[in-house]
C-alpha cells in the first residue's frame, strides 16, 4: 500500500510539473520547490536556490542564515564565486577547503610525504582548444601524516615562462616559513636562487627612512657611487 501511495505521488508531481518529454527525459516546467526552500527553482528568473527561496543569482546556497554562496557577475563583467558569513565568533568565516587521502572513499589511508593536498589553478585555450593549468598554487604534505602532531605543509607557487609549455615552482613556502625563490627548500627566512636588485638612491637616503626600530635592515643601492646603504641603530651606513 504504501509503494502504491508513493507512485501515486511521483505521478501527481510529474503530471503537474508537465515533467514528461517526447524524447524520454525529464523536464519541469514552472518553478520548483522541495521542501519550503530546501531546493527551489525559479522559471520565471531561471535561478536555482538552495536553503532559500529567493537566489539572488543563477546558483544560491544558504546555511542556517550563518553561510551563504552564490555566483555573480561584476559591474565590469568578471565571473564570481562570492561566499558570505555570518555571526560574532572568530571563527566564523568563509572558508574553501580541499582534502587529501591514499586509500579509497570507503578506507582512507594518511597521507605522504610530497602529496598535493589541494590545487587552485588557472588555464585558457589557445589555438588547438583548452590547454591544462598553466599556473597554480599547490598545498603539499611535507612529511608522512601518520599519528601524533607530524601534519607538516608547504606552498609551491608554479607558473609557466614565456615560450614553455609546462609550469615549474617558482615560489616556495616551507613548512617552517622560509621563503624560496627559485628555491624549493630554503633554508634561510628567504633564499633566492638569482639576483636580488633593490631600489636604488643618490647619495644617503632620507634620515627618516631609518629613524624607527621597525626600519632597521632596510637597504638602498647608490650606483653612482657604488655603495649600499643598510639602516642600522645608528642611522644609515654604507658598505
Amino acid at each position: 500500500m504504501k509503494r502504491k501511495v508513493f507512485l501515486l505521488m511521483i505521478g501527481m508531481l510529474l503530471i503537474n510539473f508537465n515533467a514528461f518529454a517526447a524524447d524520454g527525459d525529464f523536464t519541469v516546467e514552472g518553478s520548483f520547490n522541495v521542501d519550503n526552500g530546501k531546493f527551489f527553482y525559479n522559471s520565471t528568473t531561471n535561478r536555482i536556490g538552495m536553503g532559500t527561496l529567493t537566489p539572488a543569482s543563477y546558483f544560491h546556497i544558504e546555511d542556517l542564515n550563518t553561510t551563504m554562496m552564490r555566483t555573480m557577475m561584476s559591474a565590469n563583467g568578471i565571473s564570481q564565486i562570492l561566499m558570505e558569513s555570518y555571526g560574532d565568533l572568530t571563527w566564523m568565516y568563509p572558508s574553501f577547503v580541499g582534502k587529501k587521502s591514499r586509500g579509497s572513499k570507503g578506507a582512507h589511508t594518511p597521507v605522504m610525504n610530497g602529496d598535493v593536498l589541494f590545487r587552485v589553478g588557472a588555464g585558457g585555450y589557445d589555438i588547438n582548444g583548452e590547454t591544462m593549468p598553466k599556473t597554480y598554487i599547490n598545498f603539499i604534505a611535507n612529511e608522512d601524516w601518520q599519528t601524533g602532531p607530524g601534519h607538516g605543509t608547504r606552498i609551491g607557487v608554479f607558473t609557466t615562462t614565456n615560450g614553455v609549455e609546462d609550469p615549474t615552482e617558482k615560489l616556495t613556502i616551507s613548512h617552517n616559513g622560509n621563503i624560496g625563490i627559485g628555491k624549493t627548500d630554503p633554508k634561510s627566512a628567504l633564499q633566492v636562487n638569482g639576483y636580488i636588485q633593490l631600489a636604488l638612491t643618490s647619495g644617503t637616503p632620507p634620515s627618516g627612512d631609518c629613524d624607527e626600530t621597525a626600519e632597521y635592515g632596510r637597504m638602498k643601492v647608490d650606483s653612482a657611487d657604488g655603495r649600499l646603504y643598510i639602516c642600522v641603530s645608528s642611522g644609515w651606513v654604507y658598505k
